[in-house]
């Protein structure tokens, strides 16, 4: 894990009615022992109310990291929640399927496109 770029993306939307909500996404590097090794807070692109695929920056382990926590985190951008014109108002996202992927090492993905080229001189 140490070192490797991770890519992160969730479905979300806005629980604020008719507000747009920021995504934020915490995460937490933790050693072979679980301990604390740094952390981040990292924002999303900020969502209305239908549900979108957020996409987050690339994550970079650090040093030492064997594991990961994180938190799916939204705020409200505009209005006041206790405003009383907006009753039912939540303050917040709602969240789906989370993705945390590996993204491949450049030699790997040249291996790749080189055995996919062998493949398709063997059928020719």
């Amino acid at each position: 894990m140490e070192g490797e770029e991770y890519t992160a993306s969730v479905w979300a939307k806005s629980l604020t009615l008719g507000y747009p909500a920021e995504t934020l996404l915490n995460i937490w590097w933790l050693d072979a022992a679980n301990n604390y090794l740094s952390g981040a807070w990292i924002q999303g692109p900020d969502v209305d109310n239908e549900w979108v695929e957020a996409v987050f920056p690339t994550l970079v382990a650090p040093a030492g990291a064997a594991n990961l926590d994180f938190n799916l985190i939204g705020t409200r951008l505009h209005g006041d929640v206790n405003d009383p014109r907006y009753p039912n108002s939540v303050n917040g996202v709602a969240y789906d399927d989370l993705s945390l992927v590996a993204v491949p090492e450049p030699m790997t993905l040249c291996l790749l496109g080189l055995g996919g080229l062998m493949l398709r001189r063997k059928k020719a």
